[in-house]
Protein backbone atom coordinates (compact mmCIF):
# COMPACT_ATOMS: atom_id res chain seq x y z
CA UNK A 1 0.00 0.00 0.00
CA UNK A 2 2.76 2.53 0.78
CA UNK A 3 4.92 1.52 -2.35
CA UNK A 4 1.41 2.41 -4.18
CA UNK A 5 1.18 5.66 -2.57
CA UNK A 6 4.49 6.61 -3.31
CA UNK A 7 4.58 5.48 -6.57
CA UNK A 8 1.88 7.96 -7.14
CA UNK A 9 3.04 11.00 -5.62
CA UNK A 10 6.16 10.89 -7.49
CA UNK A 11 4.20 10.24 -10.83
CA UNK A 12 2.10 13.10 -9.68
CA UNK A 13 5.06 15.19 -9.35
CA UNK A 14 6.55 14.57 -12.56
CA UNK A 15 3.31 15.64 -14.44
CA UNK A 16 3.44 18.43 -12.31
CA UNK A 17 7.06 19.27 -13.43
CA UNK A 18 6.18 18.13 -17.01
CA UNK A 19 3.24 20.67 -17.15
CA UNK A 20 4.92 23.61 -15.61
CA UNK A 21 7.92 23.08 -18.07
CA UNK A 22 5.41 23.25 -21.08
CA UNK A 23 3.78 26.58 -20.09
CA UNK A 24 5.08 29.41 -21.93
CA UNK A 25 7.44 31.76 -19.94
CA UNK A 26 5.51 34.75 -18.85
CA UNK A 27 6.18 37.94 -21.09
CA UNK A 28 8.31 40.54 -19.27
CA UNK A 29 6.00 43.64 -17.91
CA UNK A 30 6.64 47.32 -18.50
CA UNK A 31 7.70 47.62 -14.81
CA UNK A 32 10.00 44.51 -15.06
CA UNK A 33 12.13 46.06 -18.15
CA UNK A 34 15.07 47.83 -17.42
CA UNK A 35 15.42 51.38 -18.51
CA UNK A 36 16.88 51.15 -21.35
CA UNK A 37 14.59 48.87 -22.83
CA UNK A 38 11.85 50.70 -21.42
CA UNK A 39 13.08 54.49 -22.54
CA UNK A 40 13.70 54.81 -26.12
CA UNK A 41 15.62 57.61 -25.46
CA UNK A 42 17.81 55.77 -22.74
CA UNK A 43 20.76 53.56 -23.74
CA UNK A 44 22.11 55.56 -26.60
CA UNK A 45 24.37 58.03 -27.07
CA UNK A 46 25.88 60.49 -24.40
CA UNK A 47 23.75 57.96 -21.40
CA UNK A 48 25.85 54.78 -22.21
CA UNK A 49 29.02 56.21 -20.89
CA UNK A 50 27.52 58.93 -18.21
CA UNK A 51 25.05 56.56 -16.40
CA UNK A 52 26.26 54.51 -14.35
CA UNK A 53 23.17 51.90 -13.80
CA UNK A 54 23.22 51.94 -17.75
CA UNK A 55 27.05 50.88 -17.25
CA UNK A 56 26.55 48.25 -14.68
CA UNK A 57 23.16 46.98 -16.36
CA UNK A 58 21.31 47.77 -13.56
CA UNK A 59 17.51 49.11 -13.36
CA UNK A 60 17.83 53.04 -12.50
CA UNK A 61 15.60 52.18 -10.13
CA UNK A 62 17.30 49.47 -8.26
CA UNK A 63 20.94 50.81 -8.56
CA UNK A 64 22.65 51.86 -5.56
CA UNK A 65 23.41 55.45 -6.51
CA UNK A 66 25.00 56.16 -3.11
CA UNK A 67 28.03 54.04 -3.82
CA UNK A 68 28.34 55.11 -7.33
CA UNK A 69 28.00 58.94 -6.01
CA UNK A 70 30.80 58.33 -3.75
CA UNK A 71 33.77 57.22 -6.51
CA UNK A 72 32.69 60.13 -8.74
CA UNK A 73 34.74 63.19 -9.76
CA UNK A 74 33.04 66.52 -10.06
CA UNK A 75 32.42 66.36 -13.94
CA UNK A 76 31.14 63.51 -13.77
CA UNK A 77 28.59 64.08 -11.29
CA UNK A 78 27.72 67.33 -12.92
CA UNK A 79 26.86 64.97 -16.00
CA UNK A 80 24.93 62.81 -13.99
CA UNK A 81 23.35 65.57 -12.53
CA UNK A 82 22.08 67.13 -16.00
CA UNK A 83 20.90 63.48 -17.03
CA UNK A 84 19.01 62.95 -13.21
CA UNK A 85 17.06 66.29 -14.22
CA UNK A 86 15.27 64.57 -17.27
CA UNK A 87 13.66 61.63 -15.17
CA UNK A 88 10.02 63.34 -14.82
CA UNK A 89 9.69 62.78 -18.74
CA UNK A 90 11.10 59.35 -18.55
CA UNK A 91 8.42 56.70 -19.16
CA UNK A 92 10.15 54.75 -16.52
CA UNK A 93 9.30 57.31 -13.68
CA UNK A 94 5.98 56.81 -14.39
CA UNK A 95 6.15 53.49 -13.35
CA UNK A 96 8.67 53.48 -10.60
CA UNK A 97 8.07 57.42 -9.22
CA UNK A 98 9.31 57.15 -5.73
CA UNK A 99 12.08 55.00 -6.12
CA UNK A 100 13.45 57.14 -8.62
CA UNK A 101 12.29 59.95 -6.78
CA UNK A 102 15.07 58.86 -4.12
CA UNK A 103 17.49 59.08 -7.11
CA UNK A 104 16.88 62.35 -7.83
CA UNK A 105 16.79 63.56 -4.47
CA UNK A 106 20.56 61.56 -3.92
CA UNK A 107 22.03 63.31 -6.82
CA UNK A 108 20.30 66.47 -7.23
CA UNK A 109 21.08 67.35 -3.81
Amino acid sequence: MQEEITQQTEEEQAGETQEAAEQPAEQETEEEKPCWEANPGCGSGECTSICPAYVNRTPCWQFDWKAAMEGMDDMSKSELVKLVQNCPTCPVYQKHPEEIKKVMALVLK
